[in-house]
């Protein structure tokens, strides 16, 4: 993102000047991912190390993942980095692949997706003005509140008696 910044010159002139920098926000958001990441790490290392079945069901999903990752349609050229992270980093490869992977909706979520973008949005212009007519006659008294009647919120007339 690019800021403009005001500095002055040897000679006192002012100009204004374009810096790069990146927001706090990202850069929180990069620590506290990793973060999570790292704990999650730790949390499964302690356990395969305290509990003995827990190694047992860490090597299964590795196998279980890398077979996902074989027999994927997925390009060659993205199959063969995703084994190497999986078979070099044993515990954090899998956990790496689940979280960075590219992932696919099912077919139902991405129906719902759809039935939303098909979703009429209400004309409510005759409900606004309702309520306008309703407050100006709330300021004057109720002086003109009888030549109005409504019939519903969305069907409105004005009658003069």
């Amino acid at each position: 993102m690019k800021k403009k910044v005001i500095a002055y010159d040897k000679n006192g002139r002012q100009t204004e000047k374009e810096i790069n920098y990146i927001p706090f926000r990202y850069i929180l958001a990069i620590l506290l991912t990793a973060a999570e990441t790292i704990a999650v790490l730790a949390i499964v290392i302690a356990l395969m190390y305290y509990i003995p079945y827990f190694s047992i069901a860490v090597w299964i999903t590795q196998i279980f993942v890398l077979l996902q990752i074989v027999n994927s349609n997925d390009n060659p050229d993205y199959k063969i980095p995703w084994l190497l992270v999986v078979l070099i980093i044993p515990v954090a490869g899998f956990m790496i692949y689940f979280m960075y992977y590219s992932r696919k909706f099912p077919k139902k979520f991405i129906r719902r997706l759809e039935e939303l973008n098909d979703v009429k949005i209400k004309d409510d212009t005759a409900e606004l003005a309702l309520l306008e007519r309703g407050y100006s006659c709330l300021q004057t008294g109720f002086a003109d509140l009888q030549n109005f009647k409504y019939t519903s919120l969305s069907e409105y007339t004005y009658e003069v008696f």
